[in-house]
């Protein structure tokens, strides 16, 4: 079964959809990354399945400190949203497999 729960992370709330399998106590767990509308259905599903497999899977919202004012999913992946929040950049990501 899965069902959304709740983390503070630095004093901001942080969603996280979690889903544990029915048997067990320990086992193995996975972090499930979100594509760029943010925890949707698709993603609800993967966790979902992913505990019907017996793995403890976790899906944080990645996008929890943006605001409404910031716009919907859809407009916080665009590549304005994208640099305003990233605190990473693409170009050091890959310098060292670019040949």
């Amino acid at each position: 079964m899965a069902q959304w729960d709740r983390l503070d992370v630095d004093g901001s709330p942080m969603r996280l959809f979690v889903g544990m399998p029915s048997l067990g106590r320990a086992f193995p767990a996975v972090i499930v990354a979100h594509h760029g509308p943010g925890v949707d259905k698709f993603i609800e599903d993967r966790v979902e399945h992913l505990a019907q497999q017996g793995y403890l899977a976790i899906a944080p919202d990645l996008y929890h400190r943006q605001t409404e004012e910031d716009g919907d999913m859809l407009t916080r992946t665009s590549t304005t949203g994208r640099l305003k929040t990233a605190t990473w950049s693409r170009g050091s990501a890959v310098s060292g497999t670019r040949r």
